[in-house]
């Protein structure tokens, strides 16, 4: 009879202790029949030999069955209901909102958003949340630059840019107010009548139509394309204009549309006045004007 004591060299020879194997990039099984594989970034975890379910810290459950996928998709559909997609300027600490969007199957996890918020010659981070029971759980961010020619006016609905002959001829900051003359001053003091500061902007350039495929214009159609800018600019809808050089503004269309033909008949300049009425950079006001679908909370 043999009685051994530490004959592997320590006690805990044969536990399952934790090696230091640096990053781990493969995973490769070979020569076996394997049942399930799991991977887990949680060092604290208690062993057992009962693999748990995918939590937040795990990499990966393959389960293999009859497949080699090994990620969340199970997970990710019994615990979260919703994704919320938000957007701010590199460096701004306010998040707008864009999007609250259900899940309730897998395809619902592919995310397509049409956004048309960005302005030009900026950086954006972007982050998707996911809410588990009805608690923000841990985000993704990326961040983008964005950069674009000419000016885009646009509505909830159709969007249309000025390439040729853009000018902004003026910007006006208002500021209502009253001049109130007394009799007996030889002063006169100010009323500001409303607490409205806003900007008027005068845009003027010439719509034209590309054709996406050949990358020209189309001129000889021009008096129809410009039929449908002038009813798109006067359909008194809210609306966003975006610069090149990153100005953007939120509101509406105000006063009349004014076309002049530039040497040619084909070459006209359209002229037409933005008043501000709203701020690119509020959920609630992006919300109202019809360009998110989602308030916030």
């Amino acid at each position: 009879m043999l009685f051994l004591d530490d004959f592997m060299g320590y006690d805990t020879s044969l536990d399952a202790n934790l090696l230091p194997v640096g990053d781990t990039t493969k995973i490769e099984l070979t020569n076996g029949t394997f049942d399930e594989v799991f991977v887990d970034k949680n060092l604290n975890r208690e062993y057992t030999t009962k693999i748990p379910d995918w939590g937040y810290d795990t990499v990966l459950d393959a389960k293999f069955h009859n497949n080699l996928l090994g990620g969340n998709i199970e997970f990710t559909l019994d615990s979260i209901s919703h994704l919320v997609l938000k957007q701010r300027k590199y460096g701004d600490y306010n998040w707008v909102t864009l999007a609250k969007i259900p899940i309730n199957k897998e395809e619902d996890l592919n995310v397509f958003y049409n956004n048309k918020l960005p302005a030009s010659n900026t950086t954006y981070e972007y982050q998707i949340v996911p809410i588990v029971n009805g608690v923000e759980g841990i985000p993704q961010t990326v961040t983008t630059d964005i950069k674009f020619d000419g000016a885009f006016i646009m509505d909830d609905t159709y969007t249309y840019q000025i390439i040729l002959n853009l000018q902004k001829d003026s910007l006006t900051r208002n500021n209502p107010s009253s001049i109130v003359t007394p009799q007996k001053s030889k002063y006169p003091y100010v009323v500001y009548t409303s607490q409205s500061v806003y900007d008027t902007i005068s845009i003027s350039g010439t719509f034209i139509e590309l054709n996406r495929e050949t990358c020209e214009f189309e001129v000889a159609n021009g008096h129809t394309y410009r039929k449908k800018i002038r009813d798109f600019l006067t359909n008194q809808k809210p609306k966003l204009l975006k610069l090149w050089n990153g100005e953007i503004y939120l509101g509406n269309v105000t006063d009349g549309i004014t076309e002049t033909d530039d040497g040619h008949t084909d070459n006209v300049i359209t002229k037409f006045i933005f008043t501000e009425t709203g701020d690119t950079d509020s959920n609630a006001d992006l919300y109202y004007h019809g360009f998110i679908d989602y308030l916030g909370e």
